[in-house]
């Protein structure tokens, strides 16, 4: 299975995706059972937000300029925080993709211990 589906709902990995101002539009199942969250205290949220202060400090000196100049990332890390507060790290890749003229951001997240695998999904 392709982890890049450009869907979020259509992968086992956490997924999402987000507009280009970097608030969340969507969010699939997995994504959501990581970090604890319900999907309406996420939708329209900022990605940042559910970051760590040293992880934000990082997406703001990298992660928007390599999105910007490239179109996509692949194999960030980045600390998300749960919704009870714990630190998550997630190897993390973004394809960007212009849709109706709006520029959409698809994120991919695995959790640190878990590996990307193109074969099945599953780490």
């Amino acid at each position: 299975m392709d982890y890049f589906d450009e869907r979020p709902g259509r992968t086992r990995l956490a997924s999402l995706s987000m507009d280009q101002d970097q608030c969340i539009s969507s969010i699939n199942e997995a994504f959501r059972q990581t970090l604890g969250y319900t999907i309406n205290g996420l939708q329209g949220a900022k990605l940042e937000s559910l970051l760590t202060r040293s992880s934000r400090i990082f997406y703001q000196i990298y992660f928007l300029p390599m999105i910007k100049l490239n179109g996509e990332i692949k194999g960030m890390q980045l600390s998300f925080k749960s919704n009870i507060g714990e630190s998550v790290p997630m190897t993390v890749d973004v394809v960007s993709r212009v849709t109706e003229g709006q520029e959409i951001y698809n994120v991919f997240l695995a959790p640190l211990q878990q590996k990307f695998d193109n074969n099945n999904g599953e780490g």
